[in-house]
């Protein structure tokens, strides 16, 4: 059965044929699902539903066949597909009993209530993709069992405590792409899945203990942004004692991971069930020498392990500048003794060559000027015959050539004229030479 184009229709018990195996509704303006109205459709195995700018569901509108886990061998369930919808409510029960896959794709929800999704039997899968949910009430979804519980791409509001409660998913549970504006402690209560993964996902704020999961197998946390961790988010995620019986310890998976801000303890893991394989953990922050040495010694612990974890520091990355740069590397270069030594000795040495550039600069001038000193004798012959110029002294120096001498001794004489006290003419005789 296909319904198409209808400005307002409105489904009730009554207007659906009882032998209808799918029901299709395509490109309607609002659409109206009473409570309990497929409930009687034994005959039905799908529904899907198209480009519905007001989707209206009341309590119990998605509500068939039994909701106890052993009516579902002799018969799957149904299949909803709601796609490019928007929804004010998902009031309480809006999906309940024997549903075997429930897909919404491109939703707009404004609220999901409690029970919204409770008392499912025999469920495969719960998928989210691209969704928009602006508020999620506590125990939205409650005490159902199901294979696979993905959410994938669109934003999520703060998620309460006990939103998801009581689930168990037996394969995997998947957080991709999500942008979660928050997530309240015990947000997530999740029994039993294989495996489950975080990635590429959005966190702005996520309390303690904001995951409440028992696993049957590894964990994946990969790809994200934290802007906020409180202590011990993940420390409730562990392996299910029974299994680990059996099948031993398994894989915590930890890469890749950018932090913006979070408290110490942040990255608490249960090692008792978990071996964590941490790799590149990249923190929003300049580096420092004291926050380093913080980072590396408070933000990852273990629960069977009161020491940090060694090499911290080569796995975390922060940044200098505008650069991101492993957090050991910079601490080695920048904050242990060792290269505090280093600076040292090079400003030593830097000082010691500036004071004796200092010292050479300083002698070449003060020789400079002792020869100047030596050098400034006139070397006008007039002036040298008369003691006037040599500025009123009666000493003369003389200095030889560096190229005539290596070695000059200066010896000053002084002479004293003494006054002439007698001087008598004597008579200048003149002999006559006889001729001859």
């Amino acid at each position: 059965m296909t319904l198409t184009l209808f400005q307002v229709l409105a489904l009730r018990k009554s207007y659906i044929p009882k032998l209808t195996s799918k029901l299709e509704i395509r490109n309607c303006f609002k659409v109206t699902v009473s409570s309990q109205s497929i409930l009687e459709l034994s005959s039905l195995r799908s529904i899907y539903m198209y480009n519905i700018s007001n989707l209206v569901l009341q309590e119990e509108a998605f509500s068939w066949g039994s909701t106890e886990l052993m009516d579902v061998y002799t018969n799957l369930g149904i299949n909803i597909t709601i796609e490019n919808a928007t929804m004010e409510v998902v009031p309480s029960y809006a999906f309940k009993g024997q549903l075997h896959s429930i897909y919404l794709k491109n939703a707009k929800i404004g609220l999901v209530q409690s029970f919204a999704f409770s008392k499912l039997a025999g469920s495969e899968r719960i998928s989210l993709e691209n969704c928009d949910i602006r508020t999620v009430e506590q125990q939205a979804m409650k005490k159902f069992l199901l294979d696979f519980f993905e959410v994938q791409g669109g934003t999520i509001g703060a998620l309460p405590s006990y939103s998801v409660i009581d689930v168990t998913v037996r394969k995997i549970v998947k957080l991709e792409k999500v942008l979660l504006q928050g997530i309240r402690s015990q947000a997530f209560r999740i029994h039993a899945p294989q495996q489950m993964r975080i990635e590429n996902c959005f966190v702005v704020s996520a309390d303690p203990d904001a995951f409440k999961v028992s696993t049957n197998g590894p964990v994946f946390i990969s790809d994200n942004v934290f802007s906020y961790l409180g202590m011990g988010v993940f420390a409730g995620i562990h392996v299910d004692h029974k299994f680990q019986f059996h099948s031993g310890k398994q894989e915590l998976v930890f890469e890749n991971n950018t932090l913006i801000d979070f408290a110490n303890g942040a990255l608490t893991f249960n090692t008792s069930g978990f071996r964590p394989v941490i790799d590149r953990i990249v923190i929003k922050k300049q580096c420092s020498c004291s926050d380093v040495n913080a980072w590396t010694s408070k933000l990852v612990h273990y629960t069977t392990s009161a020491q940090p974890p060694t090499n911290m520091a080569k796995l975390m990355w922060c940044f200098k500048g505008k650069t991101d740069t492993v957090a050991g590397d910079y601490y080695a270069k920048k904050c242990t003794s060792t290269s505090a030594t280093v600076y040292i000795v090079i400003g030593a040495v830097a000082v010691a060559l500036v004071l004796a550039v200092a010292l050479c600069v300083l002698a070449y001038f003060l020789c400079r000027r002792r020869a100047k000193r030596y050098m400034n004798v006139p070397t006008d012959t007039n002036c040298n015959r008369h003691s006037a110029c040599s500025g009123g002294s009666n000493h003369i120096m003389v200095v030889p050539e560096g190229k005539t001498y290596r070695e000059t001794e200066l010896h000053v004489i002084v002479e004293r004229a003494e006054p002439i006290t007698e001087f008598k003419l004597e008579p200048v005789r003149s002999e006559l030479v006889p001729k001859t």
